[in-house]
């Protein structure tokens, strides 16, 4: 009975401490997205579920992601997005495209962490967009602050404050370069729906499968992975995972 009694004790007190996986969410789409799963190809519409290790790529049209009250974002046209996500804070890789994250702001423990390129940031309260194309990120602190880590592969990252309403850019090899404001064409050529307040979108409904397409191979996915080379390893373990270890001989005792 002593024994039944602190099993229950434990798992109580481990559910209290473990904190739960929020549900992250496609909640609005004008048309379907292209997710890699695994090592497949699906199509994924409004209501789908994004899964951990999911990549997602966005069409000719933008679509909202609700991570459940720790974030909203926004993804514009022809984005690509790496997804971690699991009991701790959600992990967003911007591959290509933009991005616009709006914190709720309720847990810092759980804040968004968001990298693109060189550069790795927490978004624990007010909002920020991202852009990323050709080795060349640019953020815009829209509210709020944030502190960017900067790092070059196999030097030491350096951090830095970008303040509310301030612009930075990383430049292919150059450091990250802070700006008062942001220039004409990154506003001129930001989603329209950026320029909004992002609203969340209730997700509690039924979520929607995605659909398979096809089986996706890794030449597919190369191409977008030229400034991840972290996780172009990583899936390019998911696609060639290594073979399994042969048991070692039985060894043979001596008379």
């Amino acid at each position: 009975m002593y024994h039944l009694s602190y099993l229950l004790l434990t798992m109580a007190l481990l559910h209290t401490v473990l904190p739960a996986r929020a549900e992250t969410t496609l909640s609005d789409a004008a048309q379907p997205v292209r997710l890699l799963r695994g090592t497949n190809f699906y199509s994924a519409v409004r209501g789908a579920r994004l899964q951990s290790g999911d990549l997602l790529e966005t069409g000719d049209g933008g679509v909202q992601i609700d991570i459940a009250g720790i974030a909203t974002l926004a993804l514009g046209p022809a984005t690509r997005v790496y997804f971690k996500l699991g009991a701790g804070a959600p992990e967003v890789q911007l591959l290509d495209g933009w991005l616009k994250v709006q914190a709720a702001g309720t847990n810092a423990d759980n804040a968004p962490r968001i990298a693109s390129g060189a550069l790795a940031f927490a978004v624990a309260g007010g909002s920020v967009t991202v852009r990323h194309a050709a080795r060349k990120t640019e953020l815009f602190v829209e509210n709020g602050e944030l502190l960017v880590s900067d790092a070059e592969a196999g030097k030491t990252a350096r951090a830095v404050k970008v303040l509310r309403e301030q612009y930075a850019v990383r430049n292919a090899a150059e450091l990250l370069k802070l700006l008062p404001r942001a220039p004409r064409d990154f506003l001129g050529g930001m989603p329209p729906t950026f320029l909004d307040t992002l609203v969340s979108v209730n997700s509690k409904g039924v979520a929607v499968a995605p659909k398979l397409d096809a089986a996706a191979t890794f030449s597919q996915v190369t191409p977008w992975l030229a400034d991840a080379p972290a996780l172009r390893q990583t899936l390019q373990r998911r696609f060639y995972p290594p073979p399994p270890k042969k048991p070692a001989p039985p060894s043979v005792a001596h008379q």
